[in-house]
């Protein structure tokens, strides 16, 4: 693997955890308004 990769993979991983830890605030959010 080239260096290249290894980089771009761990962007996707950052990315992906961020992306599903603003989802996770989100869904929680409108759980606590339709509550």
């Amino acid at each position: 693997m080239t260096e290249n990769q290894k980089w771009n993979k761990k962007i996707r991983s950052v990315t992906f955890v961020k992306l599903s830890s603003r989802g996770e605030k989100d869904s929680t959010a409108k759980a606590r308004t339709q509550a």
